[in-house]
């Protein structure tokens, strides 16, 4: 080689990108410039300098981009399984799953820097408004009715799925009511609500204040003037229609299902005309109830015992209708030796929705849901709360 193609500028440029570069195919072609025999050099280096250093630099940044992206979607793919076995995230497993299908990295970052985040947040909401908490302490509560001194009980909970020692007094006269349930939230305000039915048909909303007791014991809001004591079964699902606000689902006497649909305040956006939800037919359960979400879809979902005591799964659609209306899934037997069967939600903190059950020996037994529309362990339950509970006409 001659001194002067050695000294060329073209030569020199090339050499510098060769020993500094980083991506493989810079280095590879500025190497192939630079061993073009001598007659070839010149064009070599020249097409090298315009267009060829380019060209390698871009299949680089593609290499490095394809590189990174797949250690996204590796990670985004065990966010989603992870989700998916949970069975309890559902803005998470969709927001997984959007973020794989598309495929970029722009959506792959997106989702990893924030989109979990927000999607997590909005799981742990939704799961907290399906848990009892009265007090405030955000671990789940019970309450209970004594039917003999009408005396309301507060038993706080762990968050374990156990009770604490004692409980609390926190209001008297409960015995009149024939009905006594939790809608969560009703009115908006960030507090579980209690709802009393009255012998004369009137529903009346006690209003909690976070922290045990009441922002209106003395003088409960009037939500229902009359007739509610024609429904045969009455409760709440939370928000069963999607709108954001508590809802109270009751059944009739002819067997079919109605849906009133609350106004996040103390009133209804139907109340005159409430949405039938269920035609005929659910007079043959001997109990109704809902655990909210109870297969993780995101929807609140309402449970259903039969006379020959098996449970069934009706799943909510999320807009105030079912997935699966005329063919519920059954989701346990012999649940017709219990005395009383409901659902604070999720009770021992693991993010799937949970049943309580009281026996004949007044024991409370807990059966604690997977998530996925069953149980953690069909065969067995919890015992948690001893002998005494047969005492208590209402308990949620």
């Amino acid at each position: 080689m001659t001194d002067e193609l050695v000294a060329a500028p073209n030569r020199q440029f090339v050499l510098y990108v060769h020993n500094n570069a980083k991506g493989v195919e810079v280095k590879l072609a500025s190497q192939i410039a630079l061993n073009a025999p001598d007659e070839q050099l010149d064009q070599a280096l020249r097409d090298f300098v315009f267009t060829g250093g380019t060209a390698a630099n871009k299949r680089d940044e593609d290499a490095a981009a394809a590189k990174e992206l797949a250690g996204y979607l590796a990670q985004i793919t065990k966010i989603r399984d992870d989700a998916r076995a949970d069975g309890y995230s559902p803005n998470l497993l969709a927001a997984a799953g959007k973020a794989l299908a598309d495929n970029t990295l722009v959506a792959t970052q997106t989702f990893l820097l924030k989109g979990q985040e927000e999607a997590r947040a909005l799981d742990v909401a939704f799961r907290q408004k399906r848990t009892w908490d009265f007090d405030g302490d955000k671990k789940p509560d019970l309450v209970a009715a004594d039917s003999s001194t009408g005396i309301l009980w507060l038993y706080k909970g762990k968050g374990d799925g156990t009770l604490e020692d004692g409980r609390t007094n926190i209001g008297t006269g409960w015995a009149k009511w024939t009905a006594v349930f939790s809608p969560g939230d009703f009115n908006g305000d960030g507090f579980n609500d209690v709802i009393a039915r009255s012998k004369a048909g009137e529903l009346f909303l006690y209003r909690g204040n976070g922290k045990g007791r009441w922002l209106n014991g003395t003088a409960p809001d009037k939500i229902g003037s009359s007739g509610w004591q024609a429904f045969t079964a009455i409760f709440s699902p939370g928000d069963f229609n999607g709108d954001g606000f508590a809802d109270v689902i009751v059944r009739n006497t002819a067997g079919q299902l109605k849906l009133y649909r609350g106004n996040g305040g103390t009133g209804w956006l139907n109340g005159t005309s409430p949405d039938t939800i269920g035609t005929s037919g659910w007079n043959q359960f001997t109990a109704i109830f809902s655990p909210g979400d109870f297969n993780g879809d995101g929807f609140a979902d309402v449970i259903a015992r039969n006379t020959s005591g098996e449970l069934k799964l009706y799943r909510g659609d999320g807009v105030g209708h079912w997935l699966n209306g005329s063919s519920p899934e059954t989701v346990g037997t012999g649940w017709n030796q219990y005395t009383m069967i409901f659902s604070p939600g999720d009770f021992n903190s693991d993010g799937r929705a949970d049943v309580i059950v009281r026996n004949s020996a007044g024991e409370l037994r807990l059966h604690r849901g997977n998530g996925k529309g069953s149980w953690i362990d069909p065969t067995s339950n919890i015992l948690i709360g001893r002998t005494g509970w047969n005492a208590f006409s209402f308990v949620f």
